[in-house]
């Protein structure tokens, strides 16, 4: 929980999904990317200054650019930190997954969303597969109450996310949130007020599947293989 620092590497995403309200924060769907000498400058000085180990690259999608991916991997793969990142299933390869690797980037978090057509399952599988191959960690996020969502493709979600026993997953509630396409086609369909992640019943499936999928025997059985028991008795103490 200590030696622990946040950053940015740049700022912005060019993608227009009609559930995400993201480019409103940034007026536009433009990337700016911060120079890379300037990010390892300011990783060393958490580094040697501030004895920072752990550190979030809070970039929407770090991995939208290979150039300025490997550009600060290569600066910073001698300080032995352990890193997570937002990265998206098809701006990946082999190539870049062991770059981001030796330079200690030990957790991808991917955007899963809601399971699709076996297509999706397909390149899916594969990215999964390069990730772990490279001894990356998968942080799996998905949405509950996306338009298309009916109670099988949620349990369908669900199922996708334990059959692959992610190291961890966030669960979200899907809502037109201002600013996105999808609150523009429907309107203002929820008070301000319900908009709310937590406290409220409106997906009564989100908060079922959260504990179902962190009380999953096999999922515990892997984390305590992986990270020892320790990790599990968080994860238990979370679940309570």
């Amino acid at each position: 929980r200590g030696h622990y620092a946040s950053l940015y590497t740049s700022f912005g995403c060019p993608f227009d999904c009609d559930y995400c309200n993201i480019h409103t924060i940034y007026q536009g769907r433009a990337v700016y990317y911060r120079p890379p000498e300037e990010v390892i400058a300011e990783i060393g000085l958490l580094v040697n200054t501030y004895g920072v180990k752990n550190l979030k690259l809070c970039d929407e999608l770090f991995t939208l650019n290979q150039d300025h991916v490997k550009s600060i991997c290569s600066g910073i793969k001698d300080y032995n930190l352990n890193i997570w990142a937002y990265a998206r299933l098809d701006s990946v390869d082999e190539d870049l997954l062991s770059v981001m690797k030796d330079a200690g980037i030990n957790w991808l978090a991917y955007g899963f969303e809601s399971v699709g057509d076996k297509k999706f399952i397909d390149r899916t599988e594969r990215v999964i597969d390069m990730t772990r191959d490279a001894g990356i960690n998968i942080i799996g996020n998905f949405m509950f109450g996306l338009p298309s969502d009916t109670e099988e493709t949620m349990q369908a979600s669900l199922a996708f996310a334990k059959k692959y026993l992610f190291e961890y997953v966030n669960f979200y509630v899907a809502y037109p949130y201002p600013g996105s396409r999808w609150y523009e086609e429907t309107g203002p369909s929820l008070e301000w007020h319900e908009n709310n992640q937590y406290g409220n019943k409106r997906m009564a499936f989100r908060d079922e599947a959260f504990i179902d999928y962190f009380t999953y025997p096999p999922y515990l059985e892997m984390i305590r293989a992986r990270f020892g028991s320790q990790a599990v008795s968080h994860i238990q103490e979370m679940v309570r």
